[in-house]
């Protein structure tokens, strides 16, 4: 009995480790991650799995899935990231320039996506019935 509780204990703090805000985390907050493909030639992210779901369809709609992307209204990258949220960009440790890289712009897309707890922010989710508009 003693060994199942240390174990759970070990388990349970590897996974706060794995959190990228372990302060934050708590029971409601627990979610599965998943490791997140966006380029053959690039490693996986590791995003939350119920983000995963439904960001194929967006990131397609939004860039073609292209790093790279630059949009009509300078949104940038896989997620085109909206100049609006650049504040929140550099309070998350990233420059605005790195929003063309995969990695970055997907951390910040999740942590969005997460903050909102939705896919609002994106035009294509709205246009791919994902989220509601408001009468």
């Amino acid at each position: 009995m003693h060994r199942n509780r240390v174990l759970m204990l070990l388990v349970a703090l590897t996974a706060m480790t794995l959190c990228r805000d372990a302060a934050a985390f708590s029971a409601q907050e627990e979610e599965t991650w998943v490791p997140f493909v966006f380029a053959l030639d690039r490693p996986a992210v590791l995003v939350p799995k119920a983000w995963a779901r439904d960001a194929y369809a967006v990131l397609f709609c939004e860039s073609s899935m292209d790093p790279l992307a630059l949009g009509k209204a300078a949104e940038r990258g896989l997620a085109q990231i909206s100049p609006v949220h650049r504040p929140r960009v550099e309070r998350l440790g990233y420059g605005w320039n790195q929003m063309f890289e995969g990695k970055a712009n997907l951390e910040v897309a999740v942590y969005l996506w997460r903050e909102l707890g939705n896919w609002s922010a994106w035009s294509c989710a709205h246009t791919l019935g994902l989220v509601q508009r408001s009468a």
